[in-house]
């Protein structure tokens, strides 16, 4: 083979290398194409409650439906597993899982919240807190 036909193989074969690289699939964030949720991971504080947790669970679900949103709050209570599976709870945490990228972004851009709004939120925030402490932040892609 010449050295030119050797360049235009080479040259081919990078560029079908690079046309299946364009088709990657992404797995960013804002690539989503399922349901996606905020994840909270917290702990039970010194006088906390799983009964408290779980009241501003309700009040934080009522929060989102009782203003149109389909967002689905979640409690979860978590234990560690071991050979005799413990019975003490590890962690209690939440998700706030969203129907899908765009519902979440317009939930978090609205800027017609009233006083009244924020008056309910605090009010359910000001349980978690008595109960919990959060301990992470994270994003979630439940992909469908």
């Amino acid at each position: 083979m010449n050295f030119k036909r050797i360049l235009i193989l080479v040259t081919f074969l990078f560029s079908l290398n690079i046309t299946a690289m364009h088709h990657e699939k992404s797995y960013n964030f804002s690539d989503c194409n399922g349901k996606v949720a905020n994840y909270y991971v917290s702990k039970l504080i010194p006088g906390g409650t799983v009964e408290g947790f779980l009241k501003a669970i309700k009040m934080h679900q009522t929060y989102y439906s009782s203003r149109g949103s389909e967002a689905k709050v979640v409690p979860m209570i978590q234990y560690k597993r071991s050979e005799t599976d413990d019975e003490e709870i590890f962690r209690v945490s939440s998700m706030v899982i969203y129907p899908n990228l765009k519902a979440r972004t317009d939930w978090i851009s609205r800027d017609d919240f009233t006083e009244n709004d924020n008056q309910e939120f605090s009010a359910f925030i000001e349980i978690y807190n008595k109960n919990t402490e959060i301990t992470a932040r994270r994003l979630i892609c439940i992909p469908g």
